[in-house]
């Protein structure tokens, strides 16, 4: 503002309310109607407009409050169940590595078995085999004997020129001879 109107102002409110309003162009009953006017607009605004915009600015608020909320417990709740994941994860891993090592330690106690088991078929086997060929060597030695004891009775039935019965020789003599040549 100029200087010129702040005169005009002070000299408009030393003279009277009515010459200032017609010295700044305003009519009284016009600034009347206007401020009635005014005032029934505010009291209608603030009695059915503002409410219901304040109803819907505090719904919006409660609903970003709620949606913040709600945000937050979710990171929670993704937060303690990353966490849960990584200790079920860890446990996992745990009990993986037992049923691996519980699985080395059967096996080779199956092979070692399993090993035992082979050696003491195979023993059981060679000595089954031993007892076999025992028994045909002393079957064989039987035979053997036998035939060395009728080969002695030849040749001495050829050597004597004469046929001689088993019962007349002499069955000890023979048997000592036949022992005395298998040393």
């Amino acid at each position: 503002m100029g200087m010129t109107n702040v005169y005009l102002l002070a000299t408009a409110a030393t003279e009277g309310s009515d010459d200032l309003l017609s010295k700044l162009g305003i009519d009284g009953w016009t600034l009347l109607f206007q401020t009635i006017a005014f005032l029934i607009l505010v009291f209608v605004l603030g009695k059915w407009v503002y409410p219901v915009f304040v109803g819907i600015i505090d719904k919006r608020e409660a609903d970003i409050a709620a949606s913040a909320k709600a945000a937050d417990e979710a990171k929670k709740a993704a937060d303690s169940a990353s966490e849960e994941v990584a200790s079920l994860l860890a446990e996992a891993r745990q009990q993986a590595s037992e049923i691996v090592a519980t699985a080395k330690t059967e096996a080779n106690a199956a092979v070692a078995a399993a090993e035992d088991k082979a050696k003491a078929k195979s023993a059981a086997i060679i000595a089954a085999a031993r007892d076999d060929i025992d028994k045909e060597i002393a079957d064989v030695r039987k035979t053997l004997h036998n035939d060395v004891i009728d080969l002695v009775t030849a040749a001495t039935e050829v050597v004597v020129g004469d046929v001689v019965a088993k019962k007349d020789i002499d069955t000890a003599l023979i048997k000592k001879a036949v022992q005395g040549a298998a040393k």
